[in-house]
């Protein structure tokens, strides 16, 4: 039964696609949570039920949204878990299983290494630049404020809201200096909305500005939301000046906004 969950039509569909069109809570329950059935699976005009829920089309079907979001974080936890301790438990440069006795790059602390050997080989690689890159996302990036420009583009689905110009602050109830959690979505056309869960810090990262590029990578790494949409922390400093933490980038399950 498991496998036919996910068995398409002539049109591409799968079950979970005519359950997001229906709002059938009771039936998401029972492919989702229940059968594990995919969110990712497409039609042939490559719309996923993860797509359908990301789109708009969660205004009409707001119950089954509600659960295939959280399906795909799940699912986007445990892939990500997986890739990290594959890096923890290989080679950077050769690839091998590592013993107990890893090297890590003692400059980004996020490559390890059989032996020296293997080190330099992958410094001279390219490894010189990505450490810096690597460096540089876990210490945070300083963006620029953004334009007071109001883009169509840069909208939250969910709530059907649009970015405003004047959100770039702290949110309530957040300290100057203190690290919070925020939502980042977009495209590499740009511009990327950021916003806290409680959407009193909503602002944009236009392209070509600092921290697009490197939030940009971070999200297409994360295939929670098919590479648009991820989590990351964010602080605010006296000036008003905003750090984003791309290495900090990831899905947990308690971010259910």
């Amino acid at each position: 039964p498991k496998m036919l969950l996910d068995v398409q039509d002539r049109t591409g569909n799968v079950s979970l696609h005519e359950v997001v069109m229906v709002d059938r809570k009771d039936l998401a329950e029972f492919l989702l949570v229940k059968h594990n059935a995919s969110v990712y699976t497409e039609n042939i005009d490559r719309i996923s039920p993860l797509k359908m829920c990301t789109s708009g089309h969660q205004i009409m079907a707001k119950n089954v949204s509600k659960i295939v979001n959280a399906a795909a974080r799940r699912e986007g936890n445990r892939s990500r878990s997986a890739k990290k301790q594959a890096i923890e438990r290989t080679c950077a440069y050769c690839k091998k299983n590592l013993g107990d006795k890893a090297l890590m790059c003692s400059a980004c602390k996020f490559v390890s290494y059989c032996d020296r050997e293997c080190q330099a080989s992958h410094w001279k690689s390219g490894h010189k630049v990505e450490c810096k890159k690597l460096r540089a996302s876990m210490k945070g990036i300083k963006l620029s404020a953004p334009s007071t420009v109001n883009p169509s583009a840069a909208k939250s689905y969910i709530h059907n809201k649009v970015y405003e110009p004047g959100s770039y602050c702290n949110p309530d109830g957040v300290r100057v200096g203190d690290k919070f959690v925020v939502k980042v979505q977009g495209d590499s056309i740009g511009p990327l909305l950021v916003y806290d869960e409680t959407r009193t810090c909503q602002f944009i990262i236009e392209r070509r500005k600092p921290g697009f590029e490197e939030v940009l990578a971070e999200m297409k790494k994360d295939m929670t939301w098919n590479g648009q949409k991820t989590f990351m922390k964010a602080s605010f400093d006296k000036k008003g000046d905003c750090t984003i933490y791309p290495a900090t980038a990831g899905v947990k399950k308690k971010y259910d906004w």
